[in-house]
């Protein structure tokens, strides 16, 4: 980590010849699945896990290089989702946490679902954070932090 102001972090992939670097070390991610209930979340790739296969095309289960590189590709695992249902439209909502190397679990965080949006919950260093998002219509997030009032956020379209 780079700098840490507030609730504002800066990584770098690549922290060579940076004398302010607050750590150097290990980092651990935490995935936190809200949205849809039920998800089936598959690792490919990583020490014990194959990392070629698709949940749904059994012909895909091999291990294979790329065409133009002759390569096999550059990311090492991924994670998969999988919805349980088969509606016609699926809302997926993941919270995605870093961490230090020695932080055994996840912060809390919850499903919050109100007037068309879903959204999480989450605590930021004791105060209670909202997010949520709008399910129909225009891509529309509204954000409360604390006590405070919501903020409404609308991107529009910027043309060029």
């Amino acid at each position: 980590m780079l700098s840490y102001n507030g609730n504002s972090a800066t990584w770098l992939s690549d922290p060579a010849g940076e004398r302010g670097v607050l750590s150097s070390g290990k980092s651990r991610a935490f995935l936190t699945s809200l949205l849809p209930s039920g998800v089936k979340i598959t690792k490919r790739g990583g020490e014990g896990y194959d990392f070629w296969g698709h949940p749904d095309e059994a012909t895909a289960q091999y291990n294979h290089v790329g065409r133009g590189s002759r390569q096999p590709p550059i990311v090492p695992w991924r994670l998969e989702e999988q919805s349980p249902g088969k509606g016609l439209r699926d809302y997926f909502l993941n919270v995605i946490e870093i961490g230090d190397e020695n932080d055994s679990k996840a912060s809390e965080a919850s499903l919050v679902e109100r007037e068309g949006f879903a959204g999480a919950r989450l605590d930021a260093a004791g105060t209670p954070v909202e997010v949520l998002f709008s399910r129909e219509g225009a891509l529309t997030a509204r954000v409360k932090i604390g006590a405070g009032a919501e903020s409404v956020i609308e991107p529009g379209i910027q043309e060029q």
